[in-house]
């Protein structure tokens, strides 16, 4: 047909051509009869003869209605959808009487959704979730069909929200039903069997889901969220009860494995992205916070949270699990359980830092810290985001760390540094395992100051900031004056950033430097003087002001050979005639001198000499002059060996060119070299690995009864041991020389503590007008 109306044809034949508008189809017989006005036979076949149409139009309506709303059923109506469309459109437009309309939807409905409340309670087979999903399919599907056929009632009056109020006051509001729905929604997504994920497949999830979206669609959604989040906590109270027993680290391993697999189950069975939140937070809370009945609700995870499961994640190197539970207690809506993991950490770093400062070993104490900073700041970055919190939280740990032993942290950093700039950039960079030889000049500055700022960040932790300052000050000034440091560049460069980054008084060592530098010119124009002397030019001595040199004023002076003091007092006449009200005061402590010797198989008695630092407002330091040579006897092997030593034990080694044995104490008597001192030196030649000397009876320790003679044998023992260079430097005792220095200098740091402290309660008591003006 062709733009011809067949409905209204059939409606309206007095106003229509009927049929003849029809297109005639050429050849057809019956188009023919039908336009020459002959009789035409209409047959159905095969079609069904309905109920016949009550002529009432509400009985036509409802009767349609009924057929739609019947459960399951596919809706064949007695008449054609348009049809109950225009009888609606009728009785709404034309008679006006929507609300009897409204009438009748509303009774067919009620009775629909009885009907629905009584299939639903007597369904009694498996699958009663997927079951109520398809009658909630149904009842929309039938609801959304009886909207089209009543679009001009549903245009006034909503049938779909009458609809929804019916089946969720009916069907949803009915207590039985209800509960049904509960204890099968439970038993579906929580199980004994292990929870969610252990219990349901894909299609149980995906008919939770879709019954879930039903319950959106009726607006009671928040309803059942709420209890399965509530049946979901309970369920998990009780399995992470069983659970958290003895070991934290499987505990957590557990629920995390367990969390995972729950959210990601939850997501195919949840249709709201906020209920994946709500539910990942009820899990998490569940496995590490009480139920809120409990008094403590933080217990496991006090129990969990402790500086040992921090240590065990550290050791094991999982640093992304720890990583896990940070970031797990932060998103706890309260601050508690994080300051149980911040607290732990601290006190991890508190625990680790104070074995190691309390460790007997203390030679590898600051190495050992040294390789632990760098991992603790890795941790904090990669494990709790540079969290500031947690930033203090290392800071503190190893603060109080450090307090747990006092002064000797701040002591052994001090000397590490010493360590540091004796051996230089290049063999100390050499030193560390992770640098190569072949490294660039430019590579190597980046790592030594590197590692340098590294020692330092220690030293920021250390509330004993004066000791590492004065062990400083007297180790860098031992440097200066023996010549021992890599590099006079690097030492200022040290004491810069000590000085501006730091502590200002570090800047006293400055001093040190412009006495060596003054010391050179002052030596410059002694040779100038002594130019036209007889003088052998083998002396260096080192003027220093006494308050910018970290050192005693000698108690006791040592006997010099006739020579040496001649050289001394000939210093002494040309200072004075350069500085007349200055005083010279000779400390010979850290001097050094040069001993020419030849030794054989028998003694042979020579001449040695050397020179040696004097100290007043000054200090020297030496430059070696060879002995002459000694006599040699015919037919004996002679080895010439330079040996480089303190003043003190080139004293007692010249006694030995005129005597071939001397006791203890008549080198006591002849050197005035204290006792304390004297044995150490003593030990030094005669015990150490180079032993010049030879003690009777033999042993490690110096007792008064002792002998000493000349060891002969000296040359011919280094060189079996594979040293057999010309100039042999002779050690003191070094453990026992460091232990009495560092008691004398922990002794002048409580003395300076004790003169500030009485200084600043003298102060207070001023301000509060306390102190007696008079005094």
């Amino acid at each position: 047909m062709r733009g011809t109306n067949v409905f209204t044809q059939l409606q309206l034949p007095k106003t229509s051509d009927g049929f003849s508008k029809l297109d005639q189809q050429q050849g057809n017989p019956r188009s023919e009869a039908g336009a020459a006005g002959g009789v035409i036979r209409i047959r159905i076949v095969g079609g069904h003869i309905g109920n016949p149409v009550p002529n009432n139009s509400f009985q036509s309506i409802r009767h349609n209605i009924g057929i739609v709303l019947t459960p399951f059923e596919r809706p064949e109506l007695t008449e054609s959808y348009e049809a109950v469309c225009m009888r609606a459109r009728l009785i709404v437009q034309v008679e006006k009487n929507s609300d009897g309309l409204y009438d009748i939807v509303r009774r067919e409905l009620d009775t629909c959704v009885r009907k629905v409340l009584n299939a639903l309670l007597e369904y009694k087979e498996d699958g009663w979730i997927r079951y109520i999903g398809r009658m909630c399919d149904w009842f929309h599907d039938a609801v959304a069909l009886l909207q089209s056929l009543l679009y001009p009632l549903d245009q006034e009056r909503n049938i779909k929200t009458l609809a929804y109020k019916l089946f969720n006051d009916v069907v949803f509001g009915q207590a039985a039903l209800s509960r049904k729905l509960k204890e099968n929604l439970e038993l579906t997504v929580l199980t004994s069997n292990g929870g969610l994920s252990a219990s349901m497949d894909v299609n149980a999830a995906q008919s939770v889901k879709h019954l879930l979206q039903h319950l959106i669609a009726h607006d009671i959604y928040s309803e059942y969220e709420t209890f399965l989040l509530n049946a979901t906590e309970k369920y998990y109270v009780g399995l992470s009860a069983t659970m958290a027993k003895d070991d934290p680290v499987a505990f957590f391993d557990w629920a995390s494995a367990l969390i995972d697999q729950e959210i990601s189950t939850a997501q195919l069975t949840f249709p709201r992205v906020e209920t994946h939140v709500l539910f990942k937070k009820c899990i998490e809370k569940t496995f590490f916070l009480l139920p809120s009945t409990e008094k403590n609700r933080l217990a496991r995870i006090n129990w969990f949270a402790t500086p040992e499961t921090v240590k065990a994640y550290v050791d094991q190197d999982r640093i992304d699990t720890l990583g896990k539970v940070y970031h797990l207690f932060k998103s706890f809506d309260q601050p508690a359980p994080l300051r149980v993991l911040y607290l732990a950490w601290m006190n991890f770093i508190h625990n680790y830092v104070s074995s190691v400062v309390q460790s007997s070993s203390e030679e590898t104490m600051v190495p050992t810290l040294l390789k632990f900073k760098p991992r603790a700041d890795e941790i904090l970055e990669s494990a709790f985001r540079k969290s500031s919190d947690f930033s203090d939280a290392l800071s503190n740990g190893f603060s109080s760390g450090f307090k747990t032993r006092r002064n000797k942290p701040a002591e052994m950093l001090a000397k590490y540094l010493d360590g540091m700039m004796r051996k230089g950039q290049a063999k100390f960079i050499q030193s560390l395992s992770s640098s190569s030889s072949a490294d660039t000049s430019i590579v190597q500055d980046k790592l030594f100051h590197s590692h340098l700022l590294l020692v330092l960040s220690l030293y920021c932790y250390t509330h004993d900031k004066d000791v590492f300052r004065t062990f400083y000050h007297r180790l860098l000034a031992k440097r200066l004056l023996l010549n021992r440091s890599a590099s006079s560049d690097a030492e200022k460069k040290m004491l810069e950033i000590l000085t501006k980054e730091y502590d200002a008084q570090f800047g006293l060592g400055e001093q040190m430097f412009k006495d060596l530098v003054q010391s050179d010119d002052i030596m410059s124009q002694f040779r100038v003087w002594t130019s036209a002397m007889e003088y052998h030019d083998n002396l260096q001595v080192r003027v220093l002001q006494r308050g910018a040199w970290p050192f005693m004023v000698a108690k006791q002076q040592i006997r010099l050979t006739d020579e040496m003091q001649s050289q001394l007092d000939l210093f002494s006449k040309f200072y004075e005639s350069k500085h007349a009200r200055q005083k010279l005061e000779w400390d010979h402590a850290l001097g050094t001198m040069s001993l020419k010797t030849r030794f054989r198989s028998k003694m042979v008695k020579g001449k040695a000499s050397g020179s040696h630092p004097p100290r007043s407002d000054a200090h020297t330091s030496k430059k070696p002059r060879l002995s002459d040579g000694p006599v040699e006897e015919e037919g004996k092997e002679v080895v010439e060996k330079e040996l480089s030593v303190s003043i003190p034990q080139g004293i007692v080694l010249l006694m030995f060119q005129s005597e071939d044995e001397v006791g203890f104490l008549d080198i006591k008597d002849k050197c005035g070299i204290d006792d304390p001192t004297l044995r150490l030196t003593l030990q030094s030649l005669a015990c150490g690995k180079k032993k010049v000397l030879k003690k009777i009876p033999p042993g490690k320790e110096i007792n008064d009864e002792d002998v000493f003679m000349f060891n002969e044998e000296f040359a011919k023992t280094e060189e079996l041991e594979g040293r057999r260079g010309y100039r042999i430097h002779i050690n003191g005792i070094q453990g026992k020389v460091e232990t009495v220095e560092s008691q004398s200098t922990h002794q002048s740091i409580q003395s300076d503590r004790k003169h500030l402290l009485d200084a600043a309660l003298v102060r207070i008591m001023k301000r509060r007008r306390l102190w007696p003006t008079s005094s």
